[in-house]
């Protein structure tokens, strides 16, 4: 049993889901199954060399109508277009969610999701239901929490963020940085390049105000360097929004204090009130004794254990299509 990863989207332009392809040959590799990749355009000009009896196909729920039927396929949504298109006023995300909605009427499909927040979106959208639930992987042990700098290296604790885009918080990060001048910091992360351990430890604090999420690696670059991590509920902080509840104004915007996980989550829908990211901030800050996300990390994002799943993911599918070995 071989298995091919087909996929328009391995390069650097988007870094999650790069770094997910990458996780996963590698763990693959560990397994002992051999995985290749195929561009998509190698595919759809015939050289992908598959074999329909002996070979699986992993490949985003978008880009699934491009594989042949008689494929089996193991399909991967990160995150849920559709959903994004409605937040954010995105037609390219609402064209996306149309392929997706598609991708449920495949016959041969095994259906894996990046997290819950995909698992939930893409069935409530498409009406597909998630088979198995993988997170990406990290090197926890590369990111060695620095002692969050309080005092010792800066004069005021720093906010580190990836407001890059529209749909990210770009267009309200500086107003928030003006709020909270004079008690923060704030450090843009380098964007659309992948991050770095040197990088998450450069701050104290992660806020994270995408209106939808996918593979939100930062979020998870975050929690294994033990930030304080103050998150909208998208993506892998959608699940963990639950624990201690704190009224934040006086329009009731809650924060969730999750003291199990160790982060700290709001409703997506406060993302462009300054108001009360600041005091969600300020909060979570004051409660970071708490706020200890870095063991969550370990638990969950490993890449011991992301092996483990995607071994049983690739085993179930292979008997659901009666792959040979």
């Amino acid at each position: 049993m071989r298995i091919k990863l087909v996929t328009s989207q391995k390069g650097d332009h988007a870094p999650g889901l790069s770094r997910y392809w990458g996780g996963l040959q590698v763990a693959l590799s560990t397994l002992g199954i051999e995985a290749n990749w195929v561009s998509l355009r190698e595919w759809r000009s015939g050289e992908g060399g598959a074999d329909p009896l002996h070979d699986i196909i992993v490949v985003l729920a978008h880009e699934s109508g491009f594989i042949q039927e008689e494929y089996a396929t193991i399909i991967l949504r990160h995150g849920c277009a559709t959903e994004r298109g409605l937040r954010c006023s995105n037609d390219r995300s609402i064209e996306l969610g149309a392929t997706e909605v598609a991708s449920a009427r495949r016959k041969r499909a095994f259906r894996v999701a990046a997290d819950d927040w995909s698992a939930h979106y893409g069935y409530v959208h498409s009406g597909a239901r998630t088979d198995r639930i993988i997170y990406g992987a990290l090197d926890i042990d590369q990111y060695l929490p620095a002692e969050r700098q309080r005092l010792r290296n800066a004069k005021r604790p720093t906010i580190l963020h990836d407001c890059t885009e529209h749909d990210k918080g770009s267009d309200i990060i500086g107003d928030i940085g003006r709020e909270l001048a004079g008690e923060f910091d704030m450090l843009a992360l380098p964007g659309k390049a992948p991050t770095t351990p040197e990088d998450m430890r450069k701050g104290d604090v992660w806020l994270g105000l995408a209106a939808s999420g996918g593979l939100w690696i930062a979020a998870q670059e975050a929690m294994a360097t033990n930030l304080v991590v103050v998150g909208a509920d998208v993506g892998l902080l959608w699940s963990l929004r639950e624990g201690r509840s704190v009224p934040c104004t006086a329009q009731y915007a809650n924060l969730w204090l999750n003291d199990k996980a160790g982060v700290a989550v709001f409703d997506w829908q406060w993302r462009e009130s300054v108001l009360a990211l600041a005091t969600f901030v300020r909060k979570a800050w004051a409660e970071r004794k708490a706020l200890q996300p870095r063991e969550y990390a370990r638990q969950w994002f490993g890449y011991p254990l992301f092996a483990a799943k995607w071994l049983d993911a690739i085993q179930a599918a292979a008997t659901r299509f009666g792959i040979k070995a």
